[in-house]
């Protein structure tokens, strides 16, 4: 009950002021390197899933290989392949994000504190 009243009086604006705490705004460049951050860890779990895949169609291709079915070891090397390709565009993706991330770093060095 005690407690109520005591939230009803804070809210209410009744009682005694209490220190504010300011709150620091977070500046748009320190924003912008989390949401590269962000982007970054996306592509970065995208071109792992790309890289499995190609290692599956790899996989799958040896074995086919084997068992001496050629057509379908070459269709299986051919998707690793393209697999390996969209997993280097996304890696030459992260390398952008990671120059622009680092542009910004070196024109906030003096104020960053992250």
């Amino acid at each position: 009950m005690r407690w109520s009243i005591a939230l009803f009086l804070v809210f209410a604006g009744i009682a005694p002021s209490m220190p504010s705490f300011a709150v620091e705004e977070i500046p748009e460049w320190r924003l912008e390197i989390e949401d590269i951050d962000r982007q970054i860890n996306e592509l970065q779990s995208l071109k792992d899933k790309y890289l499995a895949a190609a290692r599956r169609h790899e996989a799958q291709g040896q074995r086919w290989q084997f068992q001496n079915l050629k057509q379908e070891a070459r269709k299986a090397y051919e998707e690793a392949q393209h697999e390996r390709e969209v997993a280097e565009e996304i890696q030459s993706r992260i390398d952008g994000l990671n120059a622009r991330k680092q542009i910004l770093l070196e024109q906030h060095a003096s104020e960053n504190s992250l």
